[in-house]
């Protein structure tokens, strides 16, 4: 540092940070990647400019505004303004021939982060595209500048060249004050509690808010904001512009509140919120004289407005003016101080409160004669950060309004942002025309953007005549049929056997009065026998009721009690397995082969009781009853050559593949399993005992069994490795849960890995994707694509139809739609609804995910209706915790759910198969995960529980104990004791326990840096805020540091010397 100017009394005075500054200085200490709180400007000098004039105004300047001539030191653990020395400013002009090269310099020079504790905070070049044509850059730290001080320099530099150049001193208002004095009356209005009632009216106001402001993302979410951003600039077509006007004037309202609802409708669509938080700026300088000031005045406050789909825009209108105008009322109250108030859940990923910010303005004037010179404002260099998720700035210039979003790439791909500006535009145009409108109605896309979703909604490709399952059986048997239908150890069961065993046992059943519209329930294990029991009962006309044996035999009793099939076909084992209620007949897989007797040609309509045709049922499956009783799916022949036909072009199944049958009767998974291998002429492969392979040998008997094919869960593909031996050209498909990232890069460079999605009442599969390549990304594969003869339709909670990129709610239609749930016409009618898209009478299912169209065709899934938690005012999906602790390399697999084992007590709890230990595992989650998402407790299984349909089976996850519980522990080491008393002591309390959040106990900035300055100096460490973000507790600190993550101090603290 220089010494202290003997000329100007005011170097080495010192000023506490105000309100404003700190909230910047903080957030500055969050990234390692420099300054992200540069706020350039740029001015066009056109005419005879005098550089030396030049530097004599703005060395005036500066000189004049102490705050430019400050840097920031740290003293007994809280950052201060420290005045230094004004040193005289000096251009050193570069030529540049174009604008383009201009905006590349520019732009390097302020990539260049500032030094915050040397200072310059203010920083100048001079750049010559000609004799008389010049740009003034002022690159400037957002820490002492904003944008009314923007003006304050134009007029000063004005005023000062003018003076220059007459040679007359210059007439500048004189300043009432420094704006270090006025940081000082800030912080004594908060302490006398001037300011308490400003700051409780906005803690009543957001008590009960959402502080998340859920959009889908392009990428996932990062643990902790980068600040990474770029921008996207456009216009407001003129025509616009001018209705926005009107509107306003009609409504006695400025047109910052009629674009500033626009934005939060727009906003609310995406993300399906009805309430949400806008940041705002509002100027700050309510204290006369501070309109002459150079500084960071402005305030941000979180308004809070409700787009509700049915309240029109007008009323919406109406309801953001009520909350602009108390936010002007109540302007003052300090946000830092709300948020503390409030206590919201620190989240490094999140700017707190609010992750979006609208900022309407007027254009700076448009130029200034002075001195032979002719001063403009220019474009400031393109945008390379971003403070929050999204915002946007509307200037309005010439009657034109230029619009700049500005977004953070760590989380959106710039056609994303693309196409928010368009829906802004088109939003806004069609609010305006159509005010008294509800909002869920007024169109986001044009009618041409809404076309191209529907193009994507009926799967191309081949189309599939519907065909009543036992002719496409049949169909096979014909082509091949001494060929090896199925497998199960040493028996084999050639097509034309099966076929004729499934006919005798047919007629037996039709004997027995079965036919269409019959329900015959089959009671047998995995096998040939239950694949001969499926056929027979099909060419019988009937519908089969699979009952896995392995279920409870209580579950058993219900199906079979809800469902009262007419008979049921079981083995002898089956036969007294419990007391049946239905008559059964049992089969006997040798028996079935001998009786040569019987009439072994295929069944036709004239020997059924009545025809059989695709709209009567084929098959009854009950669902898992996840939030209820189980309810019986009736699915009918109708999609049933769709399903096979897609699948076997898909996966690409021949003649001579082995499809393993891994799927649990009672699953529909089964279903897809036997139509790929019986409809294509090919093998299914049966293997006694699968199932208990699974986490040991099942690579193994993939290998042993040559197969080709098979389907699984993402929870059992986690359990093999694609390291072990596997047969050579393996298709894996996965299905019946979200494929995580992790998986798909491990097994897509390994097999042709298929990703498909379908619920139950869509025969199986309703969309899929393959064979996948990897996923550089992280991010979890789309689903695909709709297959032949399915429709696909993401609708907002009106059933409109969403334009690409904006989740909504995902329904399915066409032929392999479901008649309904069995002896169920209410809940029938609920979940299967009319569609507005299709012929009269034509029905969609309403799956009860969330889904949107990606740009590719392809659909992204967005996670379950169902499956948002709230905790702590945040929303969270337990899938993003599930793909983040499976991604650690010691997590085989892991389940995370919210349990509430005590009342009034939420926890998430993480149920991991494991060889990295608790602590590592938390550690792992901590660095991508926010504070709030982190589970309370970490329980380690030998085994997750899984259902017989090998998804895992939540039900049947223990209760944590005391000693899976990671809360309440005391320090178990020295220096986890250490730092436990180094957090009491920062916070004031008795005592902390060594996995309770800093943020969480009430831990703030301030309190931040003297934790981080009270560590440093007691035990020798240098943790800078980001650390402590992302590691909140004592024991995820005291891991932070024994594992060398975190150094030891090696050098001295740098301080400004201050004399």
């Amino acid at each position: 540092m220089q010494p202290k100017d003997s000329q100007d009394p005011r170097v080495g005075r010192h000023f506490p940070l105000s309100l404003a500054q700190e909230r910047i200085w903080v957030s500055e200490q969050l990234t390692d990647a420099g300054s992200h709180y540069g706020a350039p400007v740029v001015f066009a000098l056109r005419g005879e400019l005098d550089p030396g004039l030049l530097e004599v105004a703005l060395t005036h300047v500066v000189e004049r505004h102490e705050v430019l001539h400050s840097v920031v030191s740290i003293a007994s653990g809280s950052p201060r303004f420290v005045v230094v020395p004004a040193r005289p400013v000096r251009l050193d002009p570069q030529d540049v021939t174009s604008e383009q090269e201009m905006t590349e310099r520019v732009s390097a020079a302020t990539a260049a982060p500032f030094d915050l504790l040397h200072g310059p905070l203010v920083r100048f070049g001079l750049y010559r595209l000609g004799p008389a044509d010049h740009r003034l850059l002022v690159d400037i730290h957002h820490l002492i500048f904003d944008g009314v001080s923007a003006a304050v320099l134009v007029q000063e530099l004005a005023e000062l060249l003018a003076a220059g150049a007459e040679g007359r001193t210059p007439e500048l208002p004189v300043l009432p004050f420094a704006y270090g004095e006025y940081a000082v009356a800030q912080r004594r209005s908060l302490d006398e509690g001037l300011l308490d009632g400003q700051i409780e009216h906005w803690c009543t106001q957001l008590r009960d808010a959402s502080f998340t402001l859920d959009l889908p993302t392009d990428y996932r979410r990062p643990s902790h904001t980068s600040f990474h951003g770029a921008s996207h600039s456009f216009t407001l077509p003129a025509s616009l512009g001018t209705e926005l006007a009107e509107a306003a004037r009609r409504w006695s309202v400025t047109p910052y509140v009629v674009m500033l609802a626009g934005w939060a409708a727009v906003l609310g669509r995406y993300a399906g919120q009805e309430d949400l938080l806008v940041g705002t700026a509002m100027a700050g300088r309510t204290e006369p004289g501070t309109e002459e000031m150079i500084g960071m005045f402005v305030n941000v406050l979180a308004l809070r407005v409700r787009p509700e789909r049915d309240q029109t825009f007008h009323g919406l209108v109406t309801q953001t003016r009520r909350a602009s105008i108390e936010g002007l009322v109540h302007q003052e109250a300090p946000i830092e101080k709300v948020i503390e108030r409030l206590r919201t859940p620190r989240d490094p990923s999140r700017n707190p409160l609010f992750q979006t910010a609208f900022i309407y303005d007027e254009a700076l004037e448009e130029s200034i004669r002075v001195a032979g010179l002719t001063i403009e404002g220019a474009a400031p260099p393109p945008r390379t950060s971003s403070k929050l998720d999204l915002s946007i700035e509307v200037v309005e210039r010439d009657g034109r309004l230029e619009a700049e979003i500005e977004y953070a790439t760590d989380l959106f791909a710039p056609e994303t942002i693309r196409r928010i500006a368009t829906h802004y535009t088109t939003f806004l145009a069609n609010a305006v025309r159509s005010p008294n409108r509800p909002l869920c109605e007024i169109p986001l896309a044009s009618k041409e953007e809404h076309a191209l979703p529907a193009t994507q909604q009926s799967g191309d490709g081949a189309s599939y005549d519907p065909v009543v399952l036992p002719s496409l059986f049949e169909a096979q048997v014909a082509r091949r049929p001494d060929a090896c239908a199925v497998s199960c150890g040493e028996s084999q069961w050639s097509y034309r056997q099966l076929n004729e065993r499934a006919n005798r046992l047919a007629r037996a059943l039709i004997a027995r009065g079965m036919g269409p519209e019959k329900l015959v329930g089959v009671a047998l294990p995995s096998g040939p026998l239950l694949v001969l029991a499926i056929l027979a009962i099909s060419k019988a006309g009937a519908a089969f009721l699979p009952l896995d044996p392995a279920y409870p035999t209580k579950r058993i009793e219900y199906i079979v009690g809800d469902a009262r099939p007419a008979l049921l076909l079981t083995d002898a084992a089956g036969a007294t397995a419990q007391p049946w209620t239905t008559p059964i007949l049992v089969l006997d897989e040798q028996q079935t082969g001998r009786d040569a007797d019987a009439d072994a040609s295929n069944v036709s309509d004239a020997q059924r009781s009545h025809p059989l045709t695709f709209a009567h049922p084929a098959y009854v499956i009950y669902t898992s009853g996840s939030t209820g009783t189980p309810k019986g799916v009736t699915v009918t022949h109708k999609g049933l050559a769709g399903l096979s036909g897609a699948q076997i072009e898909a996966f690409g199944v021949r003649s001579d593949s082995r499809v393993l049958q891994f799927a649990s009767p009672s699953f529909d998974a089964s279903v897809s399993e036997l139509c790929m291998a019986l409809l294509s002429g090919a093998t299914a492969v049966f293997v006694p005992g699968l199932h208990d392979f699974v986490g040991g040998s099942f690579e193994a008997v993939l290998v042993r069994e040559t197969v080709t094919h098979v389907t699984l869960p993402p929870s059992v593909l986690a359990s093999l490795s694609p390291d072990e031996d596997l047969p050579a050209d393996l298709t894996i498909v996965v299905a019946g849960e979200s494929l995580t990232a992790d998986l798909a890069t491990r097994w897509s460079g390994r097999c042709r890995l298929f990703n498909a999605y379908g619920p139950t009442e869509a025969t199986v599969c309703a969309t899929l994707i393959g064979p996948l390549t990897g996923n550089a990304g992280k991010e979890p594969p789309p689903i695909g694509g709709p297959i032949a003869g399915t429709q696909i339709f993401v609708l907002d909670e009106g059933l409109r139809p969403l334009p690409v990129g904006v989740a909504g709610e995902l329904y399915l239609g066409g032929a392999g739609l479901a008649r309904g749930y069995l002896s169920r016409p209410d809940v029938t009618a609920a979940g299967f609804v009319a569609c507005p898209f299709g012929p009269a009478g034509a029905r969609m299912y309403r799956t009860g995910d969330r889904a949107r169209w990606r740009s590719d065709g392809n659909l992204e899934f967005v996670g379950r209706r169902d499956d948002q938690v709230k905790m702590n005012g945040f929303r969270i999906e337990l899938g993003e915790i599930e793909n983040v602790i499976a991604a650690h390399p010691g997590v085989e697999q892991t389940a995370v759910v919210v349990r509430e084992d005590r009342p009034g007590l939420r926890q998430v709890v993480a149920y991991v198969v494991a060889q990295a230990p608790n602590e590592e595992i938390l550690a792992h989650a901590a660095s991508q995960l926010p504070g709030y998402m982190l589970p309370s407790a970490v329980v380690r299984l030998q085994n997750l529980p899984l259902t017989t349909n090998g998804k895992v089976d939540r039900r049947n996850l223990p209760a944590p104990d005391d000693r899976t519980s990671v809360t309440d522990r005391s320090p178990g080491t020295p220096r986890e004791q250490q730092l436990c008393k180094l957090i009491s002591e920062v916070l004031d309390l008795s005592a902390v326990g060594v996995d309770e959040s800093f943020f969480e106990l009430g831990g703030r900035s301030l309190h931040a840096v003297r934790l981080l300055s009270r560590i440093r100096s007691v035990m020798g460490v240098e943790i800078g805020i980001k650390a402590l973000f992302q590691a909140p507790t004592a024991a995820l600190l005291a891991a932070q540091i024994d594992s060398g993550q975190i150094a030891a101090v090696t050098r001295p603290a740098l301080l400004p010397r201050v004399r």
